[in-house]
């Protein structure tokens, strides 16, 4: 089965209604969610974990993002 949509940037970007939805790719997701646990388990500092979560806030903003970003910084106690 071949997937609908285009990808770039992070995010694929599927012609739905005459809509366009933004969906953060799956390896952006696994990727991101890498980081969180990374930073959760200690092995990034908490500087550093605080310039990538706002690095993933500012790329995340453009799509379709809430319940991800919900999910996973609240398992780090940070609330956005």
């Amino acid at each position: 089965m071949r997937k609908e949509g285009l990808d770039f940037l992070g995010f694929r970007f599927i012609l739905c209604d005459n809509k366009v939805l933004m969906k953060v790719r799956n390896i952006t997701k696994k990727r991101f969610k890498r980081k969180v646990r990374a930073i959760k388990e200690g092995k990034i500092d908490r500087i550093k974990g605080n310039e990538i979560i706002n690095s993933y806030l500012a790329h995340f903003k453009w799509g379709n993002c809430y319940n991800l970003l919900k999910k996973y910084l609240r398992e780090i106690n940070i609330d956005r």
